[in-house]
């Protein structure tokens, strides 16, 4: 499935020890489609999605001012792939933002593989966010190394404790909907 113009994924940093509480309050938004608690630079992230980018900047702008926030780093989606295999119940994965020559060939490079869940074209410092995932963390870190060996620059989140909204379906649906109905 692909898609244009729609989620965004937003990486939060928060003060020492707020974390727990910034993934919790998140699991409450219902355009929340996951959210993470990771490793690396940032506590959390948030994949999200709107009707339109108003409603997300109102909501990440908000965000942003929650006294638990140190900073985020939002990256809006401008081309959009999901696998279409159930991706919630795999044992294992792995955020992955990607730099490249090219904004656009990383992308579409991604949607060829298996073991990509998602992958989406962000223009700004990084050209490429993606999830991989498997059977176990060898396995990703084994697609990650794949990815780095071939000139990508990565930074790569594992996550310590993830939700996702069993009922994104359904807005994604009425999205997509009205997506497709502004196009005619």
């Amino acid at each position: 499935m692909e898609w244009e113009k729609r989620s965004a994924y937003v990486f939060i940093k928060t003060y020492p020890g707020k974390a727990d509480n910034v993934y919790n309050m998140i699991k409450e938004w219902q355009n929340t489609i996951g959210v993470f608690m990771t490793t690396g630079p940032w506590d959390v992230i948030a994949w999200i999605d709107t009707k339109d980018i108003d409603e997300a900047y109102k909501w990440i702008s908000k965000v942003r001012y929650w006294p638990e926030v140190e900073r985020t780093s939002t990256n809006q989606t401008y081309y959009g792939y999901r696998n279409e295999r159930e991706f919630w119940d795999m044992p294992a994965w792995g955020w992955v933002k990607i730099r490249s020559t090219d904004i656009y060939s990383t992308y579409e490079e991604l949607k060829n593989y298996d073991w990509v869940a998602f992958t989406s074209s962000i223009p700004g410092d990084w050209d490429c966010v993606a999830m991989f995932y498997g059977q176990t963390y060898e396995e990703i870190y084994q697609y990650v190394m794949e990815i780095k060996n071939k000139g990508y620059e990565i930074e790569y989140y594992a996550p310590l404790k993830a939700y996702w909204n069993m009922d994104y379906k359904t807005k994604w649906e009425e999205y997509e909907s009205v997506t497709v109905q502004a196009q005619y």
